[in-house]
């Protein structure tokens, strides 16, 4: 066994990893992994890699911690990803605010105490994702070019592929595109509902 390589890691983020998984008493392996998809994503479509004329590498990492329950990955887990979760809460609450205050102007409107009626705030700002059917993500990753899908135990993830087509969906398929940063793409039949993505920037942590 070789390891985690910490020292590689930018300062900050180097004593995080070696305070909490001192703090908490596991390998600091199972922190320093899933902070690097947690870090790629904060990253997101905002910056890319030249590596040669033509060619680029988007901020994209896929990485699972696996280990038994006594090993303390789930706890690994949760103390990297509090940093986004901690900014996923702050985009919430800002979503809240906004609804709160476009009901109270919405009153005043109603009540004649406002000449204009409030425009419905659309604050679609999403970081995290763990529960979501793929027309859903389409729809999210269309307004945030940084995502992150953070789930404990990823096969739950992966055994919920297509569970609402009765295993005759494309969501497989879709997953292998977006890995390599690829388009992806939903028709439906019974609708005629489309939706389509032409390029994907979405980093995955989670534990077995």
């Amino acid at each position: 066994y070789q390891p985690f390589p910490v020292e590689l890691l930018p300062d900050v983020v180097w004593q995080y990893v070696v305070d909490h998984s001192a703090a908490i008493g596991i390998d600091a392996a199972f922190i320093a992994v899933p902070m690097l998809p947690c870090l790629a994503a904060l990253i997101g479509n905002s910056r890319q890699a030249f590596i040669k004329r033509g060619y680029t590498e988007r901020s994209i990492l896929w990485a699972v911690t696996i280990g038994d329950v006594s090993r303390g990955k789930t706890p690994g887990w949760m103390a990297a990803t509090a940093p986004a979760d901690a900014i996923e809460h702050a985009l919430h609450q800002l979503m809240h605010q906004a609804k709160q205050t476009y009901q109270q102007q919405l009153q005043e409107f109603e009540r004649g105490q406002r000449k204009t009626k409030p425009a419905k705030p659309e604050n679609k700002q999403q970081l995290v994702v763990n529960d979501f059917t793929m027309e859903t993500l389409i729809d999210i990753h269309s307004h945030n070019c940084k995502l992150l899908l953070s789930i404990d135990e990823l096969a739950a993830w992966v055994h919920s592929m297509d569970q609402y087509r009765a295993g005759k969906g494309r969501d497989c398929e879709n997953w292998l595109s977006i890995y390599n940063g690829g388009k992806i793409q939903v028709n439906r039949k019974t609708d005629g509902y489309r939706a389509y993505l032409p390029e994907t920037c979405i980093s995955v942590c989670g534990t077995m």
